[in-house]
């Protein structure tokens, strides 16, 4: 079977997603990567921060197993923060 991938868009979530690569969150407005396409003769529709992205493209070997890459810095971050304000509750 055929594989086929279109060319990446960069569009604004109007609904939240889950990153492909690292399973969190993409949440509303933020601008993210979609990729859809047919692997093995079947369609699919990713998405991905930018920055997973930009880290599994960066080596030009776009294979990975899904969930296995470390979620954006900017994510981890916000979460200590968030966890913390409940703790001081």
């Amino acid at each position: 079977m055929s594989n086929f991938h279109d060319t990446p868009t960069s569009p604004k979530a109007r609904k939240a997603h889950r990153c492909v690569a690292c399973y969190w969150r993409i949440p509303v407005g933020e601008k993210y990567v979609q990729q859809s396409g047919f692997m093995d003769g079947h369609p699919y529709r990713n998405h991905y921060h930018q920055e997973c992205w930009d880290c599994l493209s960066a080596d030009g070997v776009f294979e990975f197993t899904p969930g296995e890459c470390e979620p954006p810095e900017r994510l981890l971050v916000a979460e200590v923060k968030q966890e913390s304000r409940h703790a001081e509750r």
